[in-house]
């Protein structure tokens, strides 16, 4: 079985062409542009996912350093007791 080599894609129009040897895929404007919005989704989805877990471990640390290792409600009472809150 040998792979077949493409050819260098071309726009016609308003679809995108991709050949090789045996086999020709066209795809239209509306299909480039819904996998382009897709994969920008996910891109920001993932840039912000990664945003709200360096948030997350940031508040994780700051309950660490005020309330102690276990940050248990009653831990923190007390903490806010000592410190006259």
């Amino acid at each position: 079985m040998t792979i077949d080599e493409p050819k260098a894609p071309r726009i016609e129009d308003d679809a995108l062409i991709i050949e090789t040897q045996t086999t020709t895929e066209v795809y239209d404007a509306k299909y480039l542009v819904s996998a382009l919005l897709v994969f920008v989704g996910k891109s920001l989805s993932y840039g912000l996912h990664q945003v709200d877990e360096q948030h997350d471990r940031h508040n994780r640390d700051d309950d660490h350093k005020r309330y102690g290792v276990n940050g248990s409600r009653q831990s923190r009472c007390e903490s806010d007791k000592q410190r006259g809150r």
